[in-house]
């Protein structure tokens, strides 16, 4: 509704409540009393339908297209939330891509078994010799950084601490390439064992545990870290997986 067409409605109804006034003027003094009062009440009435008319006026100035403001809003917000939608897929696609062609360093350890013990004491030696192999297993070679192999005796697992203690070691000079299993290249680590801490493991009165870690690149480019830790058990006694959670761990 246009300023002029409210201003001229207003005029228009005042005038006609005042014509339609004059026209019911009392003849008595009380009555003329009555009548001035009720032209009053006029009056003001139809002011405050012009004020009521301005107002309405000024909201529509002051929100001339909030709808219109609302919907664009919404419309960008799902703009973001599809592409952000979109930009997540392509990510996820990407890491399954990458882990499906990645390679795996893992290791293992080399039984030290009886015969073994047997040798070495045939041998007047009072120690032997356990190795830790690392392995690349997939389809690309990886660059090995840094590697710990430890062996650790102890009465049981609950001496061993809650997060590995891998001792002094330092990241070899440049990168190892290490290629993949299937070509017969492992890294091997040795580790020296007493015959007398042996027998003790083999007596069941203390447990034997190798573990480490190997830090490595792999094809991508991408960092990445292997915990391992054994635990000498069974019957016949071997190296498999074991020791805590902290000590294992793959990424």
């Amino acid at each position: 509704m246009s300023s002029s067409f409210c201003k001229y409605f207003c005029v228009t109804l005042l005038r006609q409540s005042v014509k339609d006034h004059e026209g019911r003027k009392p003849g008595n003094d009380k009555d003329q009393q009555e009548w001035r009062e009720s032209g009053i009440r006029v009056l003001v009435k139809a002011e405050m339908e012009r004020d009521k008319s301005e107002a309405e006026k000024k909201d529509d100035q002051r929100y001339p297209n909030i709808g219109v403001n609302v919907t664009k809003l919404i419309l960008e917000l799902l703009t973001v939330l599809v592409a952000g939608a979109a930009a997540y897929f392509v990510y996820r696609q990407v890491v399954t891509l990458t882990n499906s062609e990645r390679s795996w360093v893992l290791a293992d350890v080399e039984d030290f078994t009886v015969k073994d013990m047997l040798l070495c004491e045939a041998a007047g030696s009072d120690a032997g010799l356990v190795f830790c192999r690392l392995k690349n297993y997939g389809i690309k070679p990886v660059w090995i950084i840094a590697v710990s192999c430890n062996l650790k005796i102890v009465a049981s697992a609950t001496e061993l601490p809650e997060e590995p203690d891998y001792g002094d070691w330092k990241p070899f000079e440049g990168q190892l390439p290490l290629l993949p299993e299937s070509a017969g290249r492992y890294v091997r680590r040795p580790l020296v064992i007493s015959i007398a801490e042996f027998q003790s493991v083999l007596a069941k009165k203390r447990e034997l545990y190798v573990y480490g870690f190997a830090t490595y690149k792999d094809a991508f480019g991408l960092l990445r870290e292997s915990r391992f830790c054994f635990n000498y058990v069974g019957n016949p006694p071997c190296f498999q997986p074991g020791g805590p959670k902290n000590y294992n761990r793959y990424c």
